[in-house]
């Protein structure tokens, strides 16, 4: 399969491109990522968006569930340009960064996930419910097992360097 890029300089141009735009929608960074033809995407559940070619305009392909969806998805985006239009589904040109309401509209129409806001201050990650270490697990001081040849563990049980030991219990006659 060819690559879509001629050099890595168009492609890390591309990239980097795409990612201001994933900024301005505001939307997840798993939404970035490279189709089957090796191109800088960012897809969605309904569509995708990559660059236009010329490094300044974008391209937006939106798939909808009807004829009459894609309708009145049309009108929702009427700040874009239509390019191709289908039967239910086609190609739009945006030739600049969107605004927030904008950014709102395109994240709803292709399915794109917005990114999640940062946890509150105060709080890294939600609080245990097991109790106030970590985990909820307690730390417990235990002695270290002797390591020697012969001798006994804290329970008893008496050791060799080799293994276990196997001790017949003491017979009741």
């Amino acid at each position: 399969m060819a690559e879509a890029y001629w050099t890595s300089e168009e492609q890390a141009a591309d990239k980097a491109l795409l990612l201001t735009f994933l900024d301005a929608l505001d939307g997840a960074q798993a939404a970035m990522r490279l189709d089957e033809c090796r191109l800088w995407t960012i897809r969605g559940r309904h569509g995708y968006v990559s660059t236009w070619g010329d490094s300044e305009c974008f391209l937006l392909f939106v798939r909808c569930r009807s004829p009459m969806h894609w309708t009145y998805t049309k009108r929702r985006l009427d700040f874009c340009l239509v390019t191709q239009d289908g039967d239910d589904e086609g190609c739009l040109r945006l030739d600049r960064s969107p605004t927030a309401a904008e950014a709102r509209e395109i994240r709803k129409a292709l399915g794109i996930h917005q990114r999640k806001p940062p946890p509150a201050r105060g709080f890294k990650t939600a609080p245990s419910k097991l109790g106030p270490v970590a985990g909820g697990r307690e730390k417990i001081d235990r002695p270290a097992p002797d390591t020697g040849k012969g001798g006994e563990s804290a329970l008893g049980i008496p050791l060799s360097g080799q293994g276990v030991d196997f001790v017949d219990a003491p017979s009741q006659a």
